[in-house]
């Protein structure tokens, strides 16, 4: 089960807030809001950011994310498309560029375009932009191996259901 503040921590990392601006947000010192992350990743036995971020989305969805004010210009190509579907699963650029037959530069070249596209600064911000607008549906499967009806649970209790963290 996760804490109150365990919980915001991963609705700001799922949001693809550093570990800076989480430290800034929550007002705590940087070093608390690295164990935030690390205590995530070994409660949620997951490994990566991306994973924390994922676990979120599927457990807490953005609502109605069709109409969520779009950028309306941005569109991501088929190839930017796949790339993200694998980044959801957990894999890493050298991963994805093994699996898509691809050099791993080049994958880091349409993450980048990707997160310049989209206004974000790391792979966290990439994944809920990629679920805000649509182009990411959920739930990919079950990357998380506990049961997160305990948590929903606690988010309700503390009053910070999804829509009312940071709005």
């Amino acid at each position: 089960m996760l804490t109150p503040r365990e919980f915001h921590a991963l609705s700001l990392i799922a949001r693809g807030c550093t570990d800076r601006d989480i430290s800034a947000l929550l007002c705590v010192s940087l070093s608390t809001s690295r164990k935030y992350r690390e205590h995530l990743h070994t409660k949620l036995s997951l490994n990566k950011s991306a994973q924390l971020a994922i676990y979120y989305l599927e457990a807490f969805p953005i609502p109605d994310p069709t109409n969520k004010n779009q950028l309306t210009s941005t569109k991501l190509s088929d190839r930017e498309l796949q790339i993200v579907q694998l980044f959801a699963q957990g894999l890493s650029d050298k991963e994805v560029a093994r699996k898509l037959g691809i050099s791993d530069l080049t994958v880091r070249k349409h993450r980048s375009n990707m997160q310049s596209k989209l206004a974000t600064s790391n792979i966290c911000g990439l994944l809920y932009e990629a679920v805000a607008n649509g182009w990411l549906a959920l739930p990919l499967g079950a990357l998380a191996k506990t049961d997160n009806a305990a948590d929903r649970a606690t988010a309700a209790a503390v009053g910070q259901g999804q829509g009312r963290l940071l709005s």
